[in-house]
């Protein structure tokens, strides 16, 4: 038991001398890289329609059928000119249901908003 303590020691002096969190996130990220799926799906805009102040639907229509869990979300890239720092990735919840062939996607839009609302409201 003693022996197991020491290892279990020295290995937290290790990791807390040596391994900074930064390093430790870019672990982590290609960790979730190798798991997660490598689905890219293009999808294109039908319809942006308002639905409330400052708030819009967008319906997309997807270039091959799409599973999918209600709730889920995906991560959604937009290219576009004058990115902020933050890129042109964000994550989105579905709002449509598994049985429907378009996908939904409720955006609220606030003023000063992302460079990447603001292309994707245009």
């Amino acid at each position: 038991m003693a022996r197991w303590l020491g290892f279990y020691f020295l290995f937290q002096f290790i990791l807390v001398r040596f391994i900074s969190p930064g390093v430790s996130s870019f672990g982590g990220n290609i960790f979730a890289y190798a798991v997660s799926p490598k689905k890219k799906l293009i999808l294109e805009l039908k319809e942006k329609i308002p639905i409330a102040f400052e708030v819009y639907d967008f319906l997309f229509k997807p270039d091959q059928k799409f599973k999918f869990t209600p709730g889920q979300y995906m991560e959604w890239t937009l290219g576009h000119n004058g990115q902020d720092a933050r890129g042109q990735r964000r994550y989105f919840t579905i709002a449509s249901s598994p049985t429907e062939d378009n996908i939904r996607m409720g955006v609220k839009f606030y003023p000063n908003s992302s460079s990447y609302k603001q292309s994707m409201l245009s």
